[in-house]
């Protein structure tokens, strides 16, 4: 069953919305990539649809956007079926080019290059969905911590995220459970509210229990 469309989304995306979905639901793409260590990727393969339909829409043929870096698991992965997302996402979008992509050529590109293309997929990505992309956090062969997150109501919602993760991105984990809006979340930590730019390590690297 493929979801509705997330409330952030554009109405003038929103009918592309199921093929994108359905897309995502290859069960064996995501399983391969799980089983190979790479949990949750089912979120890492939406996102990188997301920055591929900007890529095909721009007809992004010079690969003037890079993905952000993590979701480079994505392409590396070396069993993945692109051929079936160079031929689907295209025909989803309704148009005919072909994405072009090659990892080998990005990946000896100069840092300051590569900085340079991801900032602006990200402009991309702003421009296209409307609001700033807040990655999920990998959790691969890196330690995590886990978060007992206790809401005004009294639920608890419990995240996981790396010391170096910004509070933002811990306020966006918590969203994703229980929908509360990301600008109406306070994020309080021994009678101390946290600021959305600083890291969680700042704070203490194992902080355990939050209030929001």
């Amino acid at each position: 069953m493929v979801p509705d469309p997330p409330f952030w989304l554009p109405s003038s995306l929103a009918d592309m919305w199921r093929d994108l979905k359905s897309l995502e639901l290859n069960r064996e793409f995501i399983a391969f990539l799980e089983d190979s260590g790479y949990p949750p990727m089912a979120k890492h393969v939406r996102d990188w649809l997301l920055f591929m339909i900007i890529k095909s829409r721009e007809g992004d043929g010079d690969v003037k956007t890079m993905l952000p870096d993590h979701l480079l698991v994505v392409w590396n992965a070396g069993k993945i079926h692109t051929g079936y997302y160079y031929e689907a996402l295209p025909r989803a979008l309704g148009i005919s080019r072909f994405i072009p992509h090659s990892r080998w050529a990005e990946e000896r590109l100069p840092d300051e290059e590569k900085m340079a293309r991801r900032e602006a997929a990200l402009t991309a990505f702003k421009s296209t969905y409307g609001r700033d992309y807040v990655p999920y956090i990998l959790r691969d062969r890196v330690p995590f911590t886990w978060i007992n997150v206790k809401t005004l109501s009294g639920e608890r919602v419990l995240v996981h995220a790396l010391p170096e993760a910004t509070v933002a991105e811990v306020k966006f984990a918590v969203f994703e459970v229980n929908r509360v809006p990301v600008h109406k979340m306070r994020l309080v930590h021994a009678g101390r509210q946290l600021q959305d730019h600083r890291l969680l390590s700042d704070y203490a690297a194992r902080v355990g229990q939050l209030h929001a």
